[in-house]
């Protein structure tokens, strides 16, 4: 059976683990999944592709503005055109 949107959620949340990584660590591991994603988008693997975009969105909604660094290396006009301030 096709896995639900609930597990696919939580699948893409395990693979990215709740180890540090250096802040440019997390913005390569978000473009890279946003490009998985859309590879698997295009090929019609829709299910792998919804677990990477889910990858992208958490590193930028979660751990991108949890970081440590998060303030001290993006300008306010960054973080802004992350959409993480308004």
């Amino acid at each position: 059976r096709p896995h639900s949107i609930a597990e696919l959620a939580e699948l893409a949340k395990l693979t990215l683990g709740d180890d540090p990584k250096p802040f440019k660590a997390w913005l390569r591991t978000a473009e890279n999944a946003r490009r998985a994603a859309k590879s698997f988008q295009e090929q019609g693997d829709l299910e792998s592709a919804f677990v990477e975009y889910a990858k992208a969105a958490t590193i930028v909604l979660e751990k991108i503005p949890a970081h440590p660094d998060y303030r001290v290396l993006l300008s306010t006009t960054q973080r802004h055109n992350m959409g993480l301030v308004s």
